[in-house]
């Protein structure tokens, strides 16, 4: 195997998920879980082995668990999420990687892996209604140790970099 990817399956209560969408409709869950099932199909034609977590109902945004967990040089970030709503997936996705990596909580701030692209050792930020100064202090002290240069970037609107 190549690597690993973990994912959630597509809660019942996708509908509800949070968006920037001016068509006021509301997300179709069964055209997700169908993009959703093409997406890990497309990870394991990688090589990939995909652990699928199960999905939480009570939290329609929980199976982007790249916006709460950062993966990268053998270790895990569990983001804070700057959404109370986002805030109940976490312990879900500690008790997921618990052991497989080292992990770390982040305990202040506000930061989205949506937010993050990495670029060989740079990891481009951007400020967002998600992430501000003080997640991005968190990331920064989380790769201090690997010579990993963060590069904040001040997002006007969107939800994500």
């Amino acid at each position: 195997m190549a690597g690993r990817a973990l994912v959630r399956e597509v809660s019942s209560s996708f509908q509800d998920a949070l968006r920037h969408d001016m068509s006021g409709l509301a997300p179709d869950p069964e055209l997700a879980r169908a993009q959703h099932g093409a997406y890990c199909k497309a990870l394991q034609s990688l090589g990939l082995e995909v652990r699928v977590l199960p999905p939480l109902d009570s939290h329609p945004d929980a199976c982007f668990v790249e916006d709460r967990l950062i993966v990268g040089w053998g270790r895990a970030l569990l983001t804070r999420s700057l959404v109370e709503s986002r805030r109940g997936e976490a312990p879900t996705l500690a008790a997921a990687v618990q052991g497989r990596l080292g992990l770390t909580v982040m305990a202040r701030g506000g930061l989205d892996g949506g937010d993050v692209i990495r670029l060989g050792d740079t990891l481009l930020v951007g400020l967002s209604e998600r992430t501000d100064d003080a997640g991005v202090a968190e990331l920064e002290r989380w790769v201090a140790d690997l010579g990993v240069t963060v590069v904040p970037i001040p997002l006007e609107s969107g939800l994500h970099l």
